[in-house]
């Protein structure tokens, strides 16, 4: 659920279903950890009709694309690492008539690894995004906590003899 519309009488909130299709390259660039995704979302967001939620839905296509840099303070794995990204959203779709911006998101915080396979990140981000009228835009300051969760799931080879 989504905050669509905020007036001093009402809140509206959406829903939104999506599939996503994701890619990601991590590759090391010295001591920096350089990640590129890119994610599709096909989006079925609940529409408002005069400010009342309906029983429809608008359809599009959403393309992101995201630069992260992870930077290590210290060659312990434990300790947080310095991390900043920027994250570019595009839309499309028969509903989407202004322009196919949908948002910005750019991140600098803290990564921390917890275990093998969970890290969180912790910081600022600011989020420009396009509101649904499709010609006004937000700027939000947040604080993000994320949670990345990487489990593995390949079997374990013991190295004993037969």
């Amino acid at each position: 659920m989504w905050l669509a519309n905020k007036t001093a009488t009402t809140e509206l909130f959406v829903n939104e279903n999506r599939l996503v299709e994701q890619v990601q390259l991590v590759q090391p660039l010295g001591k920096v950890q350089l990640s590129q995704r890119l994610r599709v979302e096909q989006r079925w967001v609940q529409k408002v009709i005069n400010n009342e939620l309906s029983d429809q839905y608008r359809y599009s296509t959403r393309y992101r694309y995201q630069l992260a840099l992870n930077i290590p303070v210290s060659s312990n794995k434990y300790v947080p690492t310095i991390a900043l990204s920027d994250e570019l959203m595009l839309q499309t779709g028969k509903d989407i008539v202004y322009n196919n911006f949908d948002q910005n998101r750019i991140f600098a915080g803290i990564k921390q690894q917890i275990t093998p396979s969970l890290a969180f990140d912790f910081g600022y981000m600011r989020v420009y995004q396009q509101k649904l009228s499709g010609y006004q835009y937000n700027r939000n300051h947040t604080i993000r906590l994320f949670f990345h969760w990487q489990p593995d799931f390949r079997k374990k080879h013991s190295a004993t003899a037969p």
